[in-house]
């Protein structure tokens, strides 16, 4: 199992909790897994298909997290594939009833909608698990609650041998029974990791809403920026996200805007707020495709592919410097940032791409940003306002510092990783 986990992954040793996890699954016991944003979730069901040579099926509520996972996946030689409508070639379904992938992706929508007769066929060649990922999803008590996610107790009767994986970052206990009830677990392995976040620092502001307070977080976001600190400031209403926004324009701070109620015209705008020319946007996907290019090249020259890898690799775009500076690491650094640069260039909104690229190092948003952004080093999450739940609240806060980055203390400035919750009335809120 290790030697898998090195050959695939690049790690010499399991997490906590993964291996008793995988040791369940391939034993074909229901699972339930609740363990802290990265702390290595996927693996649980990305390690099993590898070792027993049956396809997992994973299902995961947004198309662009699995095109992500695909494209991740690929990088490390493991065969993956989703479906779901963004997915143009016709050929993936067929080869996917042969066993053809290690893993296959798809939306709850799409699991019960394809026929019993896929189902059929890729039984006959082998499961290994049904995974669904942010499993509290499924939950009416969860923060998060979608209806598709409760018809995929209907899968129960078709896979009745198939072992069946709940993850969640986040579940209370009324949660985590409605998610073992809901997917008719039987007896299932549950596996409650730590959620102690060593490496982030929590604070507490009482604030007065204001111009002067948004003055204010104006200049601590201006020392994050200059740290070379990624951000993302969460509000509570539309409104607020439009005034910190604008706050952050007015003083040459390159930030995202980002809420539900953007149509994608809006999102490309936003986008383009602080460069409107249409070949600056073309430029930005250009100096991504160069990139993704050199970092391969670099990550051949860390394996001794060749001379000529080492001589493309030494030419980076001056832009990359602090990406570079991060991925020198070890190979699979390289490999992770050339999955990154690929995603910015792939990516369905303009302005997430950039945030993913550091070209914009700021992000106002409401809760609707966050799910399936995979950039392990933001180094701020700031809410102002309280979230509507303590579970929203671990979710969004644990964003930062996925990469693990020691918080650490630079003439009085954090310059870790900070969540910081801005909370104003608050006597107000504890008397309610």
């Amino acid at each position: 199992m290790e030697s898998t986990l090195k050959k695939f992954f690049g790690y010499s040793e399991f997490r906590p909790y993964q291996k008793e996890v995988i040791h369940q699954i391939i034993d074909k016991r229901d699972c339930l897994v609740v363990m802290a944003t990265g702390s290595g979730k996927s693996l649980c069901y990305q390690l099993p298909p590898l070792l027993t040579g049956k396809t997992a099926v994973v299902v995961s509520p947004l198309i662009s997290l699995m095109q992500d996972q695909v494209m991740s996946l690929k990088q490390r030689g493991i065969k993956a594939e989703y479906l779901g409508s963004a997915q143009t070639d016709p050929t993936v379904q067929t080869k996917a009833e042969t066993g053809h992938f290690h893993l296959l992706f798809m939306t709850p929508e799409k699991a019960c909608l394809i026929p019993i007769s896929f189902w059929s066929k890729l039984l006959k060649v082998g499961i290994s698990l049904f995974a669904v990922d942010e499993a509290h999803c499924i939950s009416q008590w969860g923060h998060d609650f979608r209806v598709e996610y409760k018809q995929l107790d209907k899968l129960h009767d078709t896979l009745m041998d198939v072992p069946f994986v709940g993850l969640t970052a986040t579940a209370t206990e009324k949660v985590r029974i409605d998610i073992m009830n809901s997917l008719k677990m039987k007896d299932p392995y549950v596996a409650i990791g730590s959620f102690d976040r060593k490496n982030l620092f929590y604070g507490v502001k009482v604030i007065n809403r204001g111009q002067s307070f948004v003055d204010e977080l104006v200049k601590e976001i201006s020392v994050f920026v200059a740290n070379a600190g990624s951000t993302i400031i969460y509000c509570t209403t539309i409104k607020d996200v439009e005034q910190i926004f604008k706050a952050l324009l007015e003083v040459g701070i390159e930030a995202g805007m980002y809420h539900g109620q953007m149509g994608s015209k809006a999102r490309e705008k936003s986008h383009r707020t602080f460069k409107d020319d249409e070949e600056e946007f073309v430029s930005k996907l250009d100096f991504a495709s160069q990139l993704f290019a050199t970092l391969l090249a670099r990550l051949c020259c860390c394996y001794g592919v060749g001379q000529e890898a080492h001589a493309a690799g030494s030419s980076v775009p001056h832009k990359a410097t602090p990406l570079l500076r991060r991925g020198a690491r070890s190979p699979l650094c390289w490999c992770q940032l050339a999955c990154v640069c690929f995603a910015a260039i792939s990516a369905t909104s303009p302005i997430v791409g950039l945030f993913i690229m550091d070209e914009l190092r700021v992000m106002v948003a409401t809760v609707a940003f966050g799910m399936g952004i995979d950039k392990p080093d933001i180094r701020h999450v700031i809410h102002y306002g309280c979230p509507k739940s303590l579970e929203c609240y671990y979710q969004e806060s644990g964003r930062c510092g996925r990469d693990g980055e020691p918080k650490k203390s630079c003439h009085g400035v954090t310059v870790g990783c900070t969540t910081l919750l801005l909370i104003d009335n608050l006597q107000k809120k504890v008397i309610a």
